[in-house]
């Protein structure tokens, strides 16, 4: 969605989900790096899957550490890797294919690479990347970066106390989880300008100018969607709520947002998939009617 310039405010009351963060497939790369050298039996010799490599050196937060004046390092890594038909490379390898860059990214980078000891060793070095790039990056992506520092460092003070991870795979599943529910907040002004909120979020309020979007049949409503361990047949057994009092709550939001709203636009994907998709949401159909 385009914003105009001639909104002077924008208030955001929705966080952004960690998951989709430019940031998060980075760490989840580091992740990968020392998984695959466990799985593939290299260790030993601390030597790495040439993609795994490539994968971390093309992610666009370390593109300027490896941009040279005239020259993409990352780009010239990948081709001569292709010459050499190099599957597995070394540390020394690495650091031969890093050798222009000057010592303190030089450094940070050749430190990602270390040979795995502990957990705390690990966080240690994600943190001292996360310190490195918070100098190199944009105003938005450093509190992305913010966010993922204070994830990791709690997790340490918790390794550090209890030790309750004992293996890298752990620690990433835990990552894993930890991302798939935790969202970044936004600040801005709730009393002027263009409120972006979730329906949820909208209890109570009027307004007098009310774009909703994706109003189709599946988001809005969301339908029958279990994020559950419960079955459906033990809810109702035991009177639990259900997905179909998740429905009547939002329909109820829906419909009391549209009676005080002097302009309303509803919007909705009319293109269809081979999911489907592209249905108007049944709300439209009874205000039709």
């Amino acid at each position: 969605m385009v914003v105009s310039e001639k909104i002077e405010g924008i208030n955001i009351t929705m966080g952004y989900p960690l998951k989709d963060l430019p940031s998060t497939l980075l760490f989840s790369l580091l992740f990968k790096l020392f998984l695959s050298q466990e799985r593939l039996q290299k260790s030993a010799t601390n030597s790495f899957y040439f993609k795994d490599v490539i994968a971390i050196l093309k992610h666009p937060l370390l593109f300027k550490t490896l941009s040279l004046p005239g020259e993409d390092l990352s780009m010239a890594i990948s081709a001569q890797i292709a010459k050499t038909n190099e599957v597995f490379l070394s540390q020394e390898l690495i650091a031969q294919y890093l050798a222009p860059l000057e010592s303190l990214k030089k450094g940070i980078l050749m430190s990602l690479f270390e040979p795995f000891t502990t957990i705390e060793n690990f966080f240690t070095r994600l943190l001292g990347l996360i310190r490195y790039l918070k100098e190199e990056v944009s105003a938005i992506e450093k509190e992305y970066l913010f966010r993922f520092y204070k994830i990791f460092t709690q997790l340490q003070q918790l390794q550090s106390s209890y030790n309750y991870v004992q293996s890298l795979k752990g620690l990433f599943q835990l990552f894993n989880q930890l991302i798939a529910s935790e969202t970044l907040s936004f600040q801005g002004e709730p009393l002027r300008g263009l409120q972006l909120m979730g329906m949820l979020e909208t209890r109570v309020l009027d307004f007098e100018n009310l774009i909703i979007t994706s109003v189709n049949e599946g988001i809005l409503q969301a339908g029958n969607k279990q994020n559950s361990f419960i079955h459906f047949d033990v809810k109702l057994e035991y009177e639990l709520p259900t997905f179909k009092e998740k429905d009547a709550i939002f329909s109820y939001h829906f419909f009391r947002l549209l009676q005080r709203a002097k302009n309303v636009y509803l919007l909705y994907n009319s293109e269809s998939d081979s999911f489907g998709s592209g249905e108007k949401s049944r709300f439209i159909t009874q205000l039709s009617q």
